[in-house]
């Protein structure tokens, strides 16, 4: 079964996505990014990750993530209600950003792109 961690403070939205998705993957809710920041030793399918958090923010924990080559190749979905900072999340390398409410259909959607595909993003891509 898929892993998704889903690093959100407010627990209801985290419930929201074992709701969503815990029929068909495995999520781990945390409401901080201390236990990455820390050191996991194995990595998921994919990381949601809220903008805003305790302690490290979501743009900094997803530059993190993405600078450790355990985790380097694991997408990332920054979800945010500040839509501003989406080129922030981009530039980090997160795989996309989400605005806030998001749509269960479109994040749905995205969770099953993400952890079904097997080229990383940008691979393969020509840009011309």
């Amino acid at each position: 079964m898929k892993h998704i961690i889903v690093i959100e403070d407010d627990a209801g939205i985290r419930e929201v996505f074992d709701i969503i998705f815990g029929d068909d993957y495995r999520v781990s809710g945390l409401e901080n990014g201390d236990a990455i920041v820390a050191g996991m030793s194995y990595p998921p399918d994919l990381f949601i990750i809220d903008y805003r958090l305790p302690g490290y923010n979501g743009v900094d924990l997803c530059a993190h993530i993405k600078s450790n080559a355990l985790f380097n190749h694991v997408p990332v979905l920054v979800i945010s209600a500040t839509a501003d900072i989406a080129r922030a999340a981009i530039a980090a390398g997160a795989d996309e950003f989400i605005n806030k409410p998001f749509n269960i259909d479109h994040i749905r959607d995205r969770v099953e792109f993400y952890t079904g595909r097997t080229v990383p993003v940008g691979e393969g891509l020509l840009w011309g």
